[in-house]
């Protein structure tokens, strides 16, 4: 992931992603921070889908300029 990559995912989930080198760890990642956001209020059903949203960007932008996330 570039620095950018990671300093938006940090900005939006409070949580630094660290560890990220393949598509399934991004994934991973989403649902923990998900998971600590978890309920049904309208502001956790938001920010689950604008961390999902984030994340299909970051791949979309990132297909074809690098195969992993290291």
């Amino acid at each position: 992931m570039t620095p950018q990559e990671v300093e938006l995912l940090a900005n939006l989930t409070g949580f630094e992603p660290v560890g990220i080198e393949q598509i399934d760890d991004l994934w991973e990642f989403a649902e923990r921070c998900k998971r600590y956001y978890w309920g049904d209020s309208k502001d956790a059903v938001r920010l689950h889908g604008l961390i999902d949203d984030q994340i299909e960007e970051l791949l979309t932008q990132s297909s074809g300029h690098h195969a992993d996330f290291a």
